[in-house]
């Protein structure tokens, strides 16, 4: 047997085990795999999200509303702790538990679920949620005469104000949560309030009393916390910053290596959060002047950041400035202002985002159509300047007396080239920005919807929001893959048909007996055709969970859509649901159906409709902005 054959046999093996693993997994209790979800989420096995969607799965079908919250708290932790996903996904995931819990007798479970869901607000930067949520807390532990509980209020409430800069809030808390959670003696919580109170005190310019809240938790983990070598790290890394601010940058680096090391036996050294803390090594390297030793870690630290870019993490702020100054300090002054210009859009975004901003979205296209004609404006000046370098060059060949004249001529173009390029990068970024605003204004008007349903008591009402809430969510989607994407100019349909049932099925529960199968190959569309397509499909499938498998039926729905030409689509919805006569009147208000026929002709379309063993409906279709 060859080397390459025994390689082969060795990963069928392995494949095999791995199925075998996640097949005997999903026979396992709720409780069990409640357990698994605990003991996993730092060796995170490739099925670990799989087994998580199962364990949901099973939770609802048993419509217990503790299992199903205990099952969101791992989902959300999960999401949080791992970076390609985005704060959408963690907030989801902790509302949920909130919803669940409220649902049931866990009073204490529900208190610790808001604690955790403020502290994802104020990731989020919605700070007065957060707020909220927290006096939800202590509100019950205060009714519960839980003190433990209310010191781990208390210390949230230190993040809160420290994040709004109430300095003296923060620090008044906590002072009152460290109080309480020594009297009952909670060693992990007073090590995670010592680890805040090392950056009020350094905001506060007291740094003494920074390093001595940074041995406190040193050593307090050190002698009562097994498993906290993350806090640890932290706390290191907090105490290396306050070196950087008494300009002890020796060591401050000591202190930086030693955070960096210790996350790196945890979770590996090319985990995403160990390469974060290469920005403090960087940092430090960076001010005592060994800027080509500085510029790999910042430039590590940055890279760790930015697949969160769609979550505008506020440290990106701070760390394209430093990269921006390492470079410069290197003379590499294009890379400079680059990053000036990424750190300046993410701030300036931050700061927008926690205004509520209700444009509407006529507006929003209309701002979008000028971004796009001043790129494409720019692109072509660049390829102008571009063609102007090379005619200079070959009449500097041909005319070696003005050779000094040219030359002089050809770096100046070679300079606007590059502020042209800077320049189209950022209006690239102001670009995402804006999806990213539609997108949130959408999110919001959803909430509204989604608030307005629970004051609600007339059920028809309820199902006519829940409808509306996922068209708004249908063009939701569509802004988010735009600006998550490479193509600001149009969208996937094969991952966003994907994305769309996922949501549509999640929101009526119907996970574990209804698949949904997808007849079509990769299909990039406009947006002016991706978003009444996305409506259309959406009215259909929730058509079809609604109606098409009654008394919790199981099912099959099929999607599909192909290009007949360049102008021509076809798209096919079809079930093998119980189907529906011709003469029989259509359930419902008539809306959603009214909705398909204007779309349908605001796309110069047609729809057949087909009954026999089930529901198919076939639609024909023209692009809304062929060229």
């Amino acid at each position: 047997m060859t080397l390459l054959q025994k390689c082969f046999l060795l990963l069928m093996l392995f494949s095999q085990s791995a199925f075998s693993q996640v097949d005997s997994l999903k026979n396992e209790p709720i409780d069990s795999l409640l357990v698994w979800l605990d003991d996993n989420i730092l060796p995170n096995p490739d099925y670990y999200h799989e087994i998580a969607l199962h364990t949901l799965a099973k939770a609802r079908q048993s419509k217990e509303s503790f299992l199903i919250a205990e099952t969101h708290s791992r989902l959300a932790s999960w999401h949080g702790y791992y970076i390609p996903f985005s704060l959408d996904s963690v907030l989801y995931h902790s509302e949920r538990t909130v919803q669940y819990y409220a649902e049931t007798e866990a009073i204490e479970e529900l208190a610790g679920s808001y604690l955790t869901l403020s502290i994802d607000y104020i990731n989020n930067s919605q700070t007065q949620k957060a707020q909220e949520a927290i006096f939800k807390a202590i509100d019950i532990y205060e009714e519960l005469e839980d003190e433990g509980g209310l010191g781990r209020a208390y210390r949230r409430l230190m993040a809160l104000f420290s994040t709004e800069n109430q300095l003296d809030l923060a620090e008044q808390y906590g002072n009152k949560a460290l109080e309480l959670l020594r009297k009952e003696e909670e060693y992990y919580s007073i090590s995670l309030a010592y680890l805040e109170l090392i950056h009020v005190y350094r905001l506060l310019e007291r740094y003494d009393e920074s390093f001595e809240a940074a041995d406190s938790c040193i050593a307090i983990v050190e002698r009562a916390v097994p498993n906290g070598q993350f806090i640890l790290a932290r706390a290191y890394a907090d105490k290396g910053k306050t070196a950087e601010k008494v300009g002890n940058f020796e060591n401050a680096l000591q202190f930086h290596i030693q955070a960096f090391e210790g996350v790196a036996a945890e979770i590996g050294v090319e985990h995403l959060g160990t390469q974060s803390f290469r920005e403090g090594i960087g940092r430090a390297l960076y001010k005592q002047g060994k800027y080509r030793e500085a510029l790999p870690h910042i430039e590590a630290g940055v890279k760790a950041y930015e697949p969160r870019e769609q979550d505008w993490v506020p440290e990106m702020v701070n760390s394209y400035n430093l990269l921006a100054e390492c470079h410069e300090k290197l003379e590499n002054y294009q890379q400079a202002v680059l990053y000036q210009k990424r750190s300046r859009a993410v701030h300036d975004t931050l700061t927008k985002n926690k205004i509520a901003n209700l444009e509407s979205e006529a507006l929003i296209k209309y701002e979008t159509g000028k971004k796009d004609q001043k790129l494409e404006e720019q692109a072509q000046l660049i390829q102008q300047k571009t063609k102007i370098q090379w005619l200079s060059l070959g009449i500097a060949a041909s005319l070696a007396l003005l050779l000094s004249a040219l030359f002089f001529f050809f770096k100046r173009n070679q300079k606007t080239t590059a502020a042209l390029a800077v320049k189209n990068a950022e209006n690239e970024l102001l670009l995402k920005e804006i999806h990213h605003r539609v997108k949130n204004n959408l999110e919001m008007v959803s909430s509204l919807l989604k608030l307005q349903s629970v004051k609600t008591k007339d059920e028809a009402a309820k199902d006519v929001m829940q409808a509306s809430q996922n068209r708004v969510q249908s063009m939701g989607i569509i802004h988010q893959k735009l600006y998550q994407g490479e193509n600001l100019g149009s969208i996937e349909m094969l991952d966003y048909f994907k994305n769309l049932s996922e949501n549509i099925i999640d929101a009526y529960g119907a996970n574990d007996r209804v698949e949904v199968s997808y007849d079509m190959q990769a299909i990039d569309l406009d947006v002016d055709t991706a978003v009444p397509i996305g409506l259309i499909v959406n009215e259909l499938l929730t058509n079809s969970l609604k109606y098409a498998f009654p008394e919790d039926r199981n099912g099959k729905i099929q999607l599909s859509l192909q290009e007949l030409d360049k102008n021509q689509l076809k798209l096919v919805v079809a079930d093998n649901g119980v189907g529906q006569s011709e003469d029989t009147t259509p359930k419902g208000t008539g809306f959603g159906s009214q909705l398909v026929q204007l779309l349908t002709s605001q796309l110069q379309g047609s729809m057949q409709a087909d009954y026999s063993g089930g529901t198919k409906l076939s639609f024909q279709l023209e692009r809304a902005n062929w060229e």
